[in-house]
């Protein structure tokens, strides 16, 4: 903006040399300052007139030009100066603003202004360089083209600086008037610094989803609505209900909630439609909450929330049906396991009496087999030892059909132990086995479950 200069307090007359070389020298940063020519002084005086050589010659009066007795000191950088700031009545985040300033100066300055967010607004927005460490800074200086060349500042001024907030919230709007060439912070001739509120643009964002849900299985969700600008995003979040709100809540690190997911929105009317799951495990009232957010300023333009009923996954299920299902079978296990185990017993009982029954009867064999021998040999004759040996070995046939069929029970008895015991045998090996699965599966119970 091309300063406006009024004529200040008249001062003493400086002294001048009438030569057109000197005059054409302090023309020209004048011409440069506002941005127009300034004729030569005329180097031959008015008619009827003598010229004195202490004061400089009146120049064309075709031209208008400021009096060289109203002429403020522009030959240096402003040492001090009054400020009258005009800052806007109210912000908003990405709509373009002006900064007016007026006042007096005397000499060359540049006009600066500035949005921080630190505690109070720095001595220069040029010292050091960046104005914020580590904050956003738009900085904007004010100056005439070419760009390098700053605003010359005289008398009375009047200038402005045109921001754009990117971000919404409290900030301070900072001003300053800094004299040129600037040496240090000293070189700040006037300074504003004031809190300032920055409104968030409004979207609208309306939002289908479900009242219920299985961790791991997908839903839909889909969005809807408007926004204000580029640079949107729907952000949408799900949490253990806890009776919180929705507006509050800010993106997580990676793995930190159950669900979480970005899109991008275009600016203007959007709809996406979204499939979704919770993928950790999961169970009870879940606060489901989207957002419409910039990229960089997290506060929320629109929202919406609804509480989901979350239910265990299917891993979960099975794995618990799959439990609940061994758990019954090793109880029929052990129950059969125990029935055989109790046959077993009795079987076994029943061998000791079998055996002592047929320990009686071979021992009654072996008598009459005895006797037999004996009658062999006291047989004196060759005929009578042929009739002794024939009836012993009839006695002998008879005494062994008898001890076979004593040893029926007992070997009866022994044939029931050992089907007994195979048995026995085979449910106490797949209740061991049982028992094993059934500990795979509860710690799969942990893994897949929430409440196991």
């Amino acid at each position: 903006m091309t300063p406006v200069l009024s004529t200040p307090t008249p001062r003493s007359r400086p002294r001048w040399v009438a030569t057109g070389v000197v005059v054409a020298a302090l023309a020209a940063p004048l011409a440069a300052a506002f941005g127009g020519a300034v004729p030569a002084a005329a180097t031959t005086p008015p008619p009827g007139t003598t010229p004195d050589p202490s004061t400089p010659t009146t120049p064309d009066v075709t031209t208008p030009t400021t009096p060289a007795t109203t002429t403020p000191d522009l030959s240096g950088a402003a040492a001090a100066a009054t400020a009258t700031w005009s800052p806007p009545a109210s912000l908003l985040e990405e709509n373009r603003f002006t900064f007016a300033v007026t006042g007096e100066i005397s000499g060359q300055a540049t006009v600066h202004a500035a949005l921080v967010k630190d505690a109070t607004c720095p001595a220069s927005p040029l010292f050091p360089r960046q104005v914020a460490s580590g904050s956003r800074v738009n900085v904007v200086a004010k100056g005439p083209v070419p760009a390098t060349t700053p605003a010359v500042l005289g008398g009375t001024y009047s200038a402005s600086v045109s921001l754009t907030p990117k971000d919404s919230g409290v900030f301070r709007l900072c001003g300053w008037i800094v004299g040129f060439p600037s040496a240090s912070e000293a070189s700040t001739v006037a300074k504003f610094d004031q809190i300032v509120s920055v409104g968030n643009k409004s979207a609208t964002l309306t939002a289908e989803m479900p009242d219920a849900a299985r961790a791991g299985d997908y839903f839909t969700v889909k969005v809807s609505g408007t926004t204000p600008g580029t640079g949107r995003r729907v952000l949408i979040m799900a949490e253990p209900d806890k009776g919180q709100a929705c507006e509050p809540l800010r993106k997580a690190a990676s793995g930190k909630r159950p669900l979480q997911t970005v899109v991008g929105l275009p600016k203007g009317d959007y709809t996406k439609t979204l499939r979704l799951r919770y993928r950790t495990k999961t169970a009870g009232p879940h606060l489901l909450c989207a957002q419409i957010v910039e990229t960089v300023d997290r506060v929320p333009e629109a929202s919406a929330a609804r509480v989901m009923q979350i239910s265990e996954g299917l891993k979960c299920v099975n794995t618990q049906t799959a439990l609940a299902q061994r758990t019954r079978d090793l109880t029929v296990i052990r129950n059969r396991r125990d029935s055989a185990k109790s046959r077993l017993a009795a079987a076994k009982k029943k061998v000791g009496p079998a055996k002592a029954r047929l320990s009686k009867q071979q021992k009654a064999s072996n008598k009459r087999i005895s006797a037999a021998r004996k009658a062999v040999s006291r047989a004196k004759s060759k005929a009578a030892k042929q009739r002794a040996n024939r009836r012993l070995a009839q006695v002998r046939k008879a005494e062994n059909k008898k001890i076979y069929r004593a040893g029926a029970p007992l070997r009866k008895a022994n044939a029931t132990v050992r089907q007994h015991q195979r048995a026995y045998s085979q449910y106490r090996t797949g209740a061991n086995l049982l028992m094993d699965t059934i500990s795979r599966t509860r710690k799969d119970l942990t893994k897949y479950c929430a409440k196991p």
